[in-house]
């Protein structure tokens, strides 16, 4: 069984992203660390898949359109970040 909340295949965008995700970060964070411009195309592409995922949560989930609104991974994202760093040694 896949430890990711849904069956939503993970790409390279994804992956990215959660790589970048350290610890708690605003959207504006996580885009700048991936160095990306164009925040409605991060936000369709990287971010919401991310969410769906359950690979990255809401520090605010009843307030996501808070200016105080920041993005962890969960444990299934920590789990990935650490695949990932294994991968690449």
């Amino acid at each position: 069984m896949s430890p990711y909340k849904y069956t939503l295949q993970v790409n390279d965008r994804i992956e990215r992203l959660v790589g970048a995700a350290r610890h708690p970060m605003s959207r504006a964070e996580l885009q700048a660390a991936l160095n990306l411009r164009d925040r409605s195309s991060f936000i369709h592409s990287y971010l919401n898949p991310a969410l769906e995922a359950g690979l990255i949560e809401m520090t605010l989930p009843n307030k996501p359109t808070s200016g105080n609104q920041r993005y962890r991974r969960t444990s299934a994202g920590e789990a990935l970040a650490r695949k990932l760093m294994e991968s690449n040694k």
